[in-house]
């Protein structure tokens, strides 16, 4: 009698280049470049070669890398699903406006910092009451999501426990107008279609943190599930007090202050500096200069630099390079045609954009 170990291969988003296709697939032949999305609990994408569905596989367009590609099914996916149909959201923007809460998430109107007390309640900073949330972590109970929902309000969990699905049992038995709608993704060809469409179009953009050769997959694996890939280990909410004066949450002093906006004093910046910290001030003013001219002078360990562009090849070429290795990338929030090029620049200025806002021909 011999007994086999089967090991599973984790990962179940991947692109890549078709090298032989099944006697019944008739939308792909060797060469096509494609975006496919495994069954979640058996996987297989982390492998050199992967068998997959045809009916989980769809076209890569040129437009999309295949980092870009890879990254797209389960993520995107859940979020059209959760968008669109749980939350009744039209994504071309044809509906009602609707206020939308993303527990564990960044990239908002508003920031709600979790370790405040407000933050902890979910308190909207503006005061309104949310259409829908879109839960993305867990140990939030109902009760504490109830109080902040309009009267028809929706929660929409993507990790649905027993506890979810309880409550989501009782609010329908008891027609109740707030609900809790767990989320149970089961791919689909068309939404794949659809997510890499709005990723060709320049709607739906990858943010990648990092790339990882095949050979060390299992570091990639650990980036991804530390809770630290892409974004900042901490939020300060600038509309609470201590968020104002810059505090960290967890009480450390910084060592660097990149500052990209204005109105803050050096007096704010400084008791939360380290003995050498330093700020670098993006959009340097007179003050800025001022206080930049007092700390030389006085020869301060904490020092204020303004930074001031003078762009050159080098740099240019540096940072290219990086972009080429994929260790930066640009965040596309909007593209539009240079005929509607005030469009783009209002919305470059406005405050709300995501990401760089482009002008094509």
């Amino acid at each position: 009698m011999y007994c086999y170990t089967f090991y599973p291969i984790l990962a179940t988003d991947v692109a890549g280049v078709v090298q032989e296709v099944g006697p019944g697939v008739k939308n792909f032949k060797p060469g096509d470049e494609v975006v496919a999305v495994f069954n979640q609990l058996t996987g297989g994408g982390l492998a050199e070669y992967a068998v997959a569905k045809e009916s989980l596989t769809v076209p890569r367009p040129p437009e999309v890398s295949a980092a870009e590609g890879a990254g797209l099914p389960i993520a995107s996916l859940t979020a059209h699903l959760a968008l669109s149909q749980s939350a009744g959201i039209k994504l071309d923007g044809s509906g009602p406006r609707k206020n939308v809460l993303i527990t564990a998430a960044s990239g908002a109107d508003e920031v709600i910092d979790y370790k405040t007390p407000e933050g902890a309640a979910l308190k909207s900073p503006s005061g309104q009451k949310y259409d829908v949330v879109i839960h993305c972590t867990t140990c939030i109970p109902w009760s504490v999501f109830e109080p902040n929902l309009t009267e028809t309000g929706k929660v929409i969990d993507l990790t649905p426990g027993p506890s979810a699905m309880w409550t989501f049992a009782v609010k329908k038995l008891t027609l109740s107008k707030k609900q809790l709608v767990p989320l149970l993704l089961i791919p689909k060809k068309e939404g794949l279609d659809a997510v890499v469409k709005l990723a060709k179009e320049g709607k739906l953009k990858t943010v990648i943190d990092s790339k990882h050769p095949l050979s060390r997959a299992d570091e990639a694996w650990a980036k991804g599930i530390d809770g630290h890939a892409t974004g900042a280990d901490e939020v300060i909410d600038y509309k609470t007090p201590e968020g104002a004066a810059l505090k960290s949450p967890s009480g450390q002093k910084y060592d660097v202050v990149i500052h990209c906006t204005t109105g803050i004093p050096w007096s704010v910046f400084e008791p939360n500096l380290t003995e050498t910290g330093k700020v670098i001030d993006l959009t340097p003013g007179p003050s800025a200069m001022w206080t930049f001219a007092v700390k030389k002078l006085t020869f301060s360990k904490k020092q204020l630099v303004p930074l001031l562009l003078i762009p050159k090849k080098e740099g240019l070429d540096a940072v290219v390079k990086l972009v080429k290795e994929g260790k930066l990338k640009t965040v596309i929030d909007s593209k539009h045609p240079l005929s509607r090029a005030d469009e783009a620049w209002a919305k470059g200025i406005d405050g709300h954009a995501t990401g760089k806002v482009i002008v094509e021909p």
